[in-house]
């Protein structure tokens, strides 16, 4: 990973919470957060997606009991994931809510882990998704891939 890659990611890791990382082609580093499932993708036949769909429920479970709420998950929109003892998976899905006559779906995002036995998963955050803003204040020079500040 080039320093302008590394701080391209840093950057889009900050800003938001691993649920917004581009992909970066040719780059293999072990423990970065990749795209796995992109929005633009036809991936209702992905072999992950049964996973994911359960990753999902359950965050939207876990979000309706700490926040006394009625959603149900509707849909796998993305997912971003990183390589631990098992996976983590950053989710971003729809949901709606099921006590609103004709309400529309939400964007949620959720931090799932995943581990190696399929039985062993844990929400760790699940929240209606942010949004990411990347501060236009700092730039980085193509030329020499040495990154400043503008201020």
């Amino acid at each position: 990973m080039t320093m302008k890659e590394s701080f391209e990611y840093y950057t889009h890791v900050g800003a938001s919470d691993g649920f917004d990382v581009p992909e970066f082609p040719n780059v293999f580093a072990l423990g970065i957060i990749i795209p796995y499932l992109k929005p633009d993708e036809e991936f209702e036949h992905h072999e992950s997606l049964k996973e994911l769909n359960c990753c999902s429920k359950l965050a939207v479970d876990h979000y309706d009991m700490k926040n006394y709420a009625n959603y149900e998950f509707v849909k796998v929109v993305k997912a971003n994931s990183q390589a631990v003892a098992g996976a983590m998976f950053y989710i971003t899905f729809e949901a709606r809510d099921k006590d609103k006559d004709d309400a529309p779906v939400e964007m949620f995002e959720a931090k799932v882990y995943s581990g190696i036995k399929e039985t062993n998963m844990r929400v760790l955050t699940c929240r209606p998704k942010k949004v990411t803003i990347i501060d236009e204040d700092v730039r980085c020079n193509k030329e020499e891939y040495e990154c400043d500040s503008n201020s």
